[in-house]
């Protein structure tokens, strides 16, 4: 299985965990406006969390932010995350998953 094949999986299996619908990847997301990492507000934080403070300082640090963002089948909320780097927003979503589904090869939490 490629790399790719194998990220596609690892989003699949997240969306299929509560019956998920749709899931986007952005990349520093508020640039469009004008935004650097390090002055994302209150606003950019309240929409999606970092998955840890380290992730945080480093993303602020090398202007990168990457945001996974999940919706529910229902018309109201979404669920996101925020890492400094992609292979560490991979690594998050991997621990999550192999949490809700213990068959899974993935690393525990």
């Amino acid at each position: 299985m490629s790399k790719i094949d194998e990220l596609e999986s690892l989003f699949l299996k997240l969306i299929d965990l509560e019956g998920h619908t749709s899931l986007t990847l952005y990349f520093n997301q508020e640039a469009y406006n004008y935004m650097k990492v390090k002055d994302y507000g209150e606003e950019e934080e309240r929409f999606a969390e970092w998955i840890n403070e380290k992730e945080k300082q480093k993303g602020q640090e090398t202007n990168r932010c990457w945001t996974l963002q999940w919706y529910p089948s229902t018309p109201i909320g979404f669920e996101a995350v925020r890492a400094s780097s992609l292979s560490a927003l991979v690594s998050y979503v991997k621990k999550i998953t192999s949490a809700a589904c213990p068959a899974s090869s993935a690393p525990s939490t």
